[in-house]
């Protein structure tokens, strides 16, 4: 779980938790390798806040959603697919253009965020670290095979191994 209390879980997602752990010890993880709706809201949720950008960072996305995608296409754009429209799969891409973009912008964007025309503007914030913990964490409470590491989106699948059993076991790759 984030130990960042950035956007930690409320009660209801606590007791949710808790009850996937119990049924999971029973049958299992199901992992997923789509992205739900109710995933994409909360990353909607901590994208607004994690910066005084956002649509920058939907508009840098929605190019990468396009570009990066394997059909070249995207049904929705990537603000209305993490609000709910379009297919899981699609939103995880959506998801995915979002995170690089946040990371790509926090690293170049340099001009001036003005919210109220009568006002100067202020630097573009991008709280990166706690937006990425954030998700991640959402990610996994979901079980969404993905995560966003080391400025890559990757599957769980090794990571989750290594966290798991290799890590405890004391092996260390190339020794």
């Amino acid at each position: 779980m984030n130990d960042d209390p950035f956007f930690a879980p409320l009660p209801s997602e606590l007791r949710r938790r808790s009850l996937l752990a119990i049924e999971e010890a029973a049958q299992g993880v199901q992992w997923r390798d789509d992205c739900p709706a109710e995933v994409g809201r909360k990353v909607a949720a901590i994208l607004r806040r994690a910066t005084n950008a956002p649509w920058r960072v939907y508009q840098l996305a929605d190019d990468h959603y396009v570009a990066g995608s394997s059909s070249g296409l995207a049904a929705v754009d990537s603000e209305r697919s993490l609000g709910g429209q379009g297919t899981d799969v699609d939103r995880l891409d959506a998801l995915a253009a979002v995170m690089y973009a946040f990371v790509s912008l926090d690293k170049s964007d340099t001009e001036s965020v003005q919210e109220n025309y009568n006002e100067p503007g202020e630097d573009p914030r991008y709280e990166t670290e706690r937006f990425i913990s954030s998700v991640n964490d959402i990610l996994l409470a979901a079980r969404v095979e993905w995560l966003f590491d080391d400025g890559s989106f990757t599957q769980r699948g090794n990571s989750v191994l290594y966290a798991d059993i290799v890590k405890p076991a004391g092996w260390v790759p190339g020794e």
